[in-house]
């Protein structure tokens, strides 16, 4: 399974994306010729289902670059942080997932697009779950958190998914699918770990973690027993090489 992972395969989806943005801009091709439409799809235009990848969202010239940098720089960071392996899998999840909705949709909506929701959107909130605290800067000025940016973005896909017909949910579910899949359960175990209770622990347990080993004693009563340890209030005298406690020093034989 080596051979899917691709070195820096973050640069070739933008140089991909690059490519078609120019033609569209400057050649005029026509984009609906690569965007991934389940009533093409069912007509044999097997092509759409990689060119799609690299058709860009509507987006101002003025952000093209823009966008492009910071899809680099976060796909970049991914890599690093995750492996290559694992980062292109989460990839390929996306891209799985549009293409089995596109063949769900050949059936039930054949003539709404599959939008590459995946590269853009979930490789965002992926990078803002592995690096909350990295900042943007919003309109150029403003510093801003991504995860904050990524519950504004999170919010939008709810109202989209509770507002929107049944296909806008599905296409929620397909574009954030490779997400769910890849951090959910790691987001699951976090909120559980953070829900557990901490043990209080008991006087027993403190007494057992502050057992010592037993302390030889010095003096002992040769009457009752007594030791130093045991009665350390009590003094000890001797005679004739006996020791006798405080207690018991009335009891000592004459000599």
């Amino acid at each position: 399974m080596g051979w899917l992972a691709i070195p820096g395969i973050t640069v070739y989806l933008v140089i991909g994306q690059a490519i078609l943005w120019c033609l569209e801009v400057f050649a005029g091709y026509p984009m609906d010729a690569v965007i991934l439409v389940p009533s093409r799809l069912a007509e044999g235009e097997i092509w759409r289902l990689f060119t799609f990848v690299f058709r860009m969202p509507p987006i101002h010239p003025v952000f093209v670059v823009f966008s492009w940098l910071v899809l680099w720089m976060m796909g970049t960071a991914l890599e690093q942080a995750w492996g290559t392996f694992r980062y292109c899998m989460f990839l390929y999840c996306g891209w799985f997932l549009c293409v089995l909705a596109a063949v769900v949709g050949m059936f039930f909506f054949p003539y709404v697009p599959i939008i590459n929701l995946f590269v853009i959107t979930t490789v965002f909130l992926a990078f803002a779950y592995v690096y909350p605290d990295h900042e943007f800067l919003v309109f150029f000025v403003l510093p801003v958190k991504v995860k904050w940016l990524a519950m504004v973005s999170w919010a939008f896909l709810f109202v989209l998914f509770l507002t929107g017909g049944w296909v806008a949910r599905i296409l929620v579910l397909v574009g954030v699918g490779n997400f769910v899949m890849f951090l959910g359960p790691e987001i699951v175990a976090r909120f559980r770990h953070r829900g557990q209770v901490p043990r209080v622990r008991t006087k027993a347990d403190v007494n057992a973690s502050r057992k010592k080993e037993p302390v030889e004693a010095f003096h002992v009563c040769v009457i009752c027993g007594a030791t130093d340890v045991d009665h350390p209030d009590r003094e000890f005298v001797y005679s004739d090489g006996k020791g006798y406690c405080s207690e018991c020093r009335d009891k000592i034989p004459p000599s």
